[in-house]
């Protein structure tokens, strides 16, 4: 089970530079948008062919389920692509690393859930770290690695928000069903983004290895790495195996390292132990 979930955090961690390098010569949007073709349609065979304990979705839910499809792909996933092209995989990875201290404060706010004194201590000393990471960037909106690293930020605070506003939804319909409706409709949601946003629709000049790119994003960490974690969860407890994601900015650092020649600086290094003690503090509390 142990090397299922050591599996599981490297394909997120990998995610991260598969993404910096693709967008780095290929247009974000149009990566997300064969990134969501090939995940949509694995769960769209997954919706059709291999569903049991089919429950009948409910029409009172539709207005959650597209609130959710928007910030599944239109928002959260572009949102990271658009992020981890402008600044460093490492910087993104440790921006999503807060994503569990950012559901912590959403659901104290819109669920009315308890936040303990060790749980707040935990999320200052975790955004304290954010806080020293990014001021080796340009502080600037002209800055791109700082524009990039505020988008990276956003998009981590709205994988929280979908974590929360989904909790019920996922609760009531199974967590493969609920992300399997909102991939597919949020693919959809993007697809008219897409078009109306004046982009025009040209099949690329892929390599075969850049087609293994879209297909590791859209199937290895859309599709596989999402079915890994929920079974994992079936046989570990969710405060432990979220313990795991730690690992996450580590591994991005280490691959970024050895594949892009991505030199550490002091404040990420001082920022990161930040991050993720502040983050593993609050799930500890």
């Amino acid at each position: 089970m142990y090397l299922l979930i050591i599996l599981n955090q490297f394909i997120a961690s990998f995610t991260h530079i598969i993404a910096k390098d693709i967008t780095s010569y290929t247009e974000p949007a149009l990566v997300l948008l064969y990134r969501s073709f090939v995940a949509s349609a694995c769960f769209i065979i997954y919706l059709l062919f291999l569903r049991k304990n089919k429950i009948p979705f409910d029409k009172k839910d539709l207005p959650v389920l597209i609130i959710l499809s928007l910030l599944n792909i239109p928002i959260n996933q572009f949102l990271f692509v658009e992020s981890v092209k402008l600044t460093s995989a490492p910087n993104v990875s440790l921006a999503y690393s807060l994503s569990p201290a950012f559901v912590l404060i959403l659901s104290y706010f819109l669920l009315k859930e308890k936040l303990t004194a060790k749980k707040v201590i935990g999320i200052v000393i975790a955004l304290a770290g954010t806080a020293v990471v990014f001021s080796k960037s340009d502080i600037s909106l002209s800055s791109k690695s700082f524009q990039g690293d505020i988008l990276a930020l956003c998009a981590s605070i709205s994988w929280a928000l979908y974590i929360v506003l989904g909790k019920n939804f996922t609760t009531k319909y199974g967590a493969i069903y609920a992300t399997s409706l909102t991939m597919t409709l949020g693919t959809v949601f993007f697809v008219i983004v897409y078009f109306f946003s004046g982009h025009s629709f040209a099949y690329p000049n892929f390599s075969c290895v850049d087609w293994s790119k879209i297909v590791y994003l859209g199937f290895f960490t859309s599709v596989l790495n999402y079915v890994i974690g929920y079974y994992a969860l079936t046989k570990i407890e969710a405060t432990k195996l979220s313990i795991f994601n730690n690992l996450q900015p580590v591994l991005t650092t280490v691959f970024a390292i050895l594949i892009f020649s991505y030199s550490l600086s002091v404040e990420f290094v001082i920022g990161s132990i930040g991050i993720i003690g502040g983050v593993f503090l609050t799930q500890r509390g």
